[in-house]
């Protein structure tokens, strides 16, 4: 049987086909955006997008010109192209190749996918939200799902997010208290992106299912945070210690940039 490529994630920026393959080709400015702040992002970076198993492709059609990222081992692409009539917009496609289970059942969780899926997401926010900045990012990555009588969203305050769609405010508190809400910008089978109220940050949440590492699955939960200065960069992570210290999550410490 042929397996054929097939799309994971299409979605359109409201940036330039050039402002966004720069931040495909420019290792300062993919750092806003991809990953998570750890000592091996700059290797990673540098493997994903600058490796000897990368390929870049410069092409030109009638809808304009195509650049594309490769990875042939993997048969996975990156795709940046002008959205049809708007040259001010731009059109991002992920293709990866499917393994043999991924093509006989449609759906199958595919986490190198949702991981594409989710930096993505976090692009298209970076630039549409907060273009020129750097971000602090926070996480709390791969925690247990928990069971049915206490999830970990639950406890977290944030049981709501699976029935809000896009483009509704939705509002929860944490275990101090103190309220944390937005409005749902995407949603997909296995994540769901806020737009917190007042803020330009970004809150994600990833939940991988039971079938997938059992028996409750997983959730990993980011959140992008732009236009803060030192003393606001110090008060985002103590609350975000804070908050996931009372759902019962041990966290990283995390160490602040200087400031310029």
């Amino acid at each position: 049987m042929t397996l054929l490529n097939r799309p994971l994630v299409t979605l359109d920026i409201e940036a330039p086909p050039a402002t966004v393959w720069a931040h495909l080709r420019d290792a300062r400015l993919i750092r806003r955006w991809f990953g998570g702040e750890r000592p091996e992002l700059d290797e990673e970076i540098r493997a994903t997008f600058f490796g000897d198993r990368v390929r870049v492709v410069r092409s030109e059609h009638d809808a304009g010109t195509i650049h594309a990222i490769s990875w042939p081992r993997r048969g996975d692409s990156l795709k940046v192209v002008g959205h049809p009539g708007d040259p001010m917009r731009s059109r991002v496609t992920f293709t990866r190749r499917p393994q043999e289970m991924q093509a006989r059942h449609d759906g199958v969780y595919c986490p190198v996918g949702e991981m594409w899926t989710a930096a993505l997401l976090r692009l298209r926010h970076a630039l549409e939200v907060q273009p020129g900045d750097d971000r602090l990012v926070l996480s709390v990555c791969e925690q247990d799902a928990g069971p049915a009588e206490a999830p970990l969203l639950v406890r977290a305050g944030l049981s709501g997010l699976g029935a809000v769609p896009v483009g509704v405010h939705l509002s929860g508190r944490r275990l101090d208290g103190t309220p944390v809400g937005g409005k749902v910008v995407f949603r997909t089978d296995h994540q769901v992106g806020v737009a917190l109220t007042g803020t330009s940050s970004l809150l994600h949440v990833l939940v991988a299912p039971p079938a997938h590492r059992p028996p409750h699955g997983l959730v990993t939960v980011t959140l992008s945070a732009y236009g803060l200065d030192h003393d606001a960069q110090a008060e985002t992570v103590r609350r975000w210690d804070a908050w996931w210290a009372a759902a019962g999550v041990p966290v990283l410490a995390t160490v602040l940039a200087p400031q310029h």
